[in-house]
């Protein structure tokens, strides 16, 4: 059975618009607790909320949607992990904050909410992986080099893709300073 059938067969597809409805809003600081969404949906019945996939299922689907973000299966590749997310006890609870990838949205690119879901997916499985949430820095520069990936697997697609701000964060990748630009958008926040 393959992981798509799984998801289907399962409940657990309703809580899809919650992340996206997440992901479309004008604020993106909206915190999003896997167990409220779970328990605050209708149709779902929390004994269903188990992992529909395991870690390593999760990765490789990931990876399949850095490598080719706008494939065929790409929307259902999108769901199954936002039920993984939304199921995994791994997953701790997110926060879907703009600040480090913000001016993605300021931007007239025609696949922010696919880049930022992939920025979410990429954070969830850091913390799946490393479940000390003392490494929120580590999380999030993941979830920053998972969405370029996508970015860079778009633009290599179709060069009228590219952005300014995506490719000045993928200029700090490449020269090992994403850790700083993390930092220095901290920084910016306390003041």
């Amino acid at each position: 059975m393959s992981v798509i059938d799984r998801l289907l067969g399962n409940k657990l597809w309703v809580l899809i618009p919650l992340l996206l409805s997440a992901c479309s809003t004008g604020s993106r600081t909206t915190q999003f607790s896997k167990d409220s969404a779970i328990t605050d949906s209708p149709n779902v019945n929390q004994t269903t909320a188990q992992p529909t996939i395991t870690l390593l299922e999760a990765d490789r689907l990931l990876t399949s949607l850095e490598q080719d973000p706008l494939s065929a299966d790409a929307p259902a590749r999108r769901m199954v992990l936002t039920a993984w997310v939304v199921a995994s006890p791994e997953v701790g609870e997110l926060v879907p904050d703009d600040k480090y990838v913000g001016d993605i949205f300021s931007s007239d690119h025609p696949y922010s909410s696919e880049l930022f879901m992939q920025y979410m997916f990429g954070i969830a499985l850091a913390q799946a992986k490393k479940s000390d949430s003392s490494e929120r820095s580590a999380h999030i520069e993941a979830g920053i080099r998972s969405m370029l990936a996508a970015y860079k697997s778009l633009v290599a697609a179709d060069e009228s893709l590219r952005d300014r701000f995506l490719d000045e964060l993928d200029r700090f990748r490449q020269l090992g300073k994403l850790a700083s630009y993390i930092e220095s958008v901290n920084g910016q926040r306390r003041h």
